[in-house]
Parts: structure tokens; C-alpha cells; sequence
């Protein structure tokens, strides 16, 4: 993965250059007092799914404190500086913080976006004495982050690559708490209740809210000590992660890829990750996800970027993830599925 977001610093500057000359200045509630403020580039953008997407996510008085600048989706590379980004955050000494994202179409997962916030949480609110980025202080302890810091296996900048930075695996698990997006941290692993639980306190802990969604197919946590224990039955809600190979290889045109599995749990969450390679178009490739004969979630490959579909289904499915080369030479590929299964 090449990264699936920007650099968490990216250069302000290079993003600053980039000015549409019809930029509207908008703002909404998020509901509990404080005032989300964009930027909007895009013609005919609305700001609808990204108010919905943050009153939804865990958050505080951070939130009056950042802008949110949504661009046209072919911009967002030139705006944030970065041939592989898909959104980014900036935010200099002195200046005032600012997520960039592309408009996409109504309805799409704000996976990027709540990435790209779960940055801004990371720089709001304080780990002790910890260098930036350090997460959250209890989040910091679940992932036993002291740990891999010291063996070697994660850093506080890109040096060991994206999905080693420390930044980065804050940012992938804020995004969990809300949305069912692809988790981008193979080698370490999908976080489990306990660390979700933990960063979503921490975040109540410094006087904000807990959200007022959870992630499709996760029980909402409350905001307790006790956030993770097993329900009164006794039975466990502690979900069970299962990771596919990921497969890969090349298309010719009308040609199609197919990798079948099944879900098992009470609650499933389904999240596929596809990947473009060589020369192709934002409209080579098309990834769709099926259970049961239905359509749950189709969308275009974008060119050098992890493209994530997300659905839930409920008890035991046959289902299929496809990639198809609807048109151009050939096109390679590569694709991987992750189902959690709540009992």
C-alpha cells in the first residue's frame, strides 16, 4: 500500500498554492455546541455526509479548530502534494489546521475524512510528555505502542513506511470507530473492542463526546470503565477478524477476477480492498461486492490508490468480492477481503 492517505504533515505550502477561484466559506452545528467550518472548492458540492460522518464520530471543542477544505476528487492530489494521496492533513506553527478531501458522490464511506480528523485528534489532545504523534493516552497502552517503539517496528515519521508510523495507525483505528472502511495496517491487525473502547474514553476523558454512531455491525460502546465487558449473558461480543490472501494478477479488457468466501457470525462487517496497477484510467477497473445475488457496494479502481468497499450482512452468506476490466489494455490488480464476525 503506496500510501491510502497523505503524509500526516504534508507541505502546507503546496496545498496552499492551489486555490480555486470560486472558494464558498460554509459552516454547520455539529450538534453539541461547536461549529464545523469548510472550505468548499468543488462546484456543486454539499457538505451533508461530512456533517453527518463527524456528529456521528467521537469528538470535542477540537473540532471548532480545523477546516475542512473539500476539493474536486481529480485535485485532491495537487492540493495535498502527493501523487498517492486520497486526503491529508496540514496544520504549521501558527497556522490553523486543515483536512483537504475529494467531493465524492453522495453516499460514498467518509473513511478519508475521519482518517484524516483522527489526525487532528491525535494533535489536539495531549499524551503526557510523549513526542507528537503519540494517539491517545490509554489507546497508546492497548496498542502497546512503547513496545513496538522500542523494538524498532514503528516510528514516529514515515522511515519504516506508512504503515509504520505511528500517526498512521492512530488515524486507521480512529476511522474504525465510526465507519466500516478498510483497514490499511496489515502486520498489525485489525483493533479489537478493547482498543477501540480505549480510544474512544480517552477522547470522552478530555471533555468530548463518545459519537452517536458506531461503525455498521459494532455494538455503539457507552461511554463507561466498563465500555468493553461481555453483556449480561455472559456471551462474548468480542469480534472475530479473518483476513483473506491477497490475490493479485493481470486483466485483459471484459475479463474478470473472483474471489469467493463466506460469513458466518450473527453481525458481519465486510470490508475489500482493491488495488490498480500499471497503466489504466480512473475507469479500467470496477470492484463489486455481492452476498446472497445482491449488489452491496460497487466502485471504480482509482489509478495507484486502495479503493475499499464496506457492507453488513447479517448471519451466514455466500458472497463474492469481483474485479472487472470494463475497458483499456490490460490492468493488473491486486485484491484482499477482511470480514469481522460478531456472534
Amino acid at each position: 500500500m503506496c500510501p491510502r492517505r497523505a503524509l500526516f504533515l504534508a507541505a502546507l505550502a503546496l496545498s496552499a498554492g492551489v486555490t480555486p477561484a470560486l472558494a464558498v466559506d460554509r459552516t454547520a452545528s455539529d450538534g453539541a455546541g461547536n461549529t464545523i467550518h469548510f472550505q468548499v472548492d468543488a462546484p456543486s458540492a454539499t457538505i451533508t455526509d461530512e456533517v453527518d460522518a463527524l456528529r456521528r464520530a467521537p469528538h470535542g471543542a477540537e473540532i471548532n479548530n480545523v477546516i475542512i477544505r473539500i476539493v474536486p476528487d481529480a485535485s485532491v492530489t495537487v492540493a495535498c502534494g502527493s501523487a498517492a494521496a486520497a486526503g491529508c492533513y496540514n496544520w504549521e506553527s501558527g497556522s490553523i489546521p486543515r483536512i483537504t478531501v475529494p467531493d465524492l458522490p453522495a453516499g460514498e464511506p467518509a473513511d478519508v475524512l475521519l482518517h484524516e480528523y483522527g489526525h487532528h485528534v491525535d494533535a489536539s489532545i495531549s499524551n503526557g510528555s510523549l513526542p507528537e504523534p503519540n494517539g491517545t493516552r490509554t489507546w497508546w497502552t492497548q496498542r502497546k505502542m512503547a513496545t513496538l517503539l522500542s523494538q524498532g517496528l514503528v516510528a514516529r515519521d514515515y522511515s519504516l513506511g506508512w504503515d509504520k508510523s505511528i500517526g498512521e495507525i492512530f488515524a486507521e483505528d480512529y476511522a474504525q470507530l465510526t465507519v466500516a472502511a478498510p483497514y490499511g495496517i496489515d502486520w498489525l491487525g485489525f483493533p479489537d473492542t478493547s482498543i477501540l473502547s480505549a480510544l474512544r474514553q480517552d477522547i470522552v476523558d478530555a471533555g468530548g463526546s463518545a459519537g452517536t454512531g458506531a461503525a455498521p455491525g459494532v455494538d455503539p460502546v457507552p461511554p463507561t470503565a466498563n465500555a468493553g465487558a461481555a453483556p449480561a449473558s455472559g456471551v462474548s461480543r468480542a469480534p472475530a477478524s479473518q483476513l483473506s490472501p491477497r490475490k493479485r494478477g493481470t486483466l485483459s479488457r471484459r475479463k474478470s477476477f473472483r474471489l469467493p468466501f463466506t460469513t458466518a457470525g450473527q453481525t458481519n462487517r465486510i470490508t475489500v480492498s482493491v488495488r490498480g496497477r500499471g497503466r489504466m484510467t480512473s475507469r479500467t477497473l470496477r470492484a463489486v461486492l455481492q452476498c446472497r445475488g445482491q449488489r452491496l457496494a460497487a466502485k471504480w479502481v482509482r489509478p495507484g490508490r486502495t479503493t475499499g468497499l464496506g457492507a453488513r450482512v447479517a448471519g451466514t452468506s455466500r458472497c463474492v468480492a469481483r474485479v472487472t476490466n470494463v475497458r483499456g489494455g490490460n490492468a493488473g490488480y491486486d485484491i484482499r477481503v477482511r470480514v469481522t464476525s460478531w456472534p
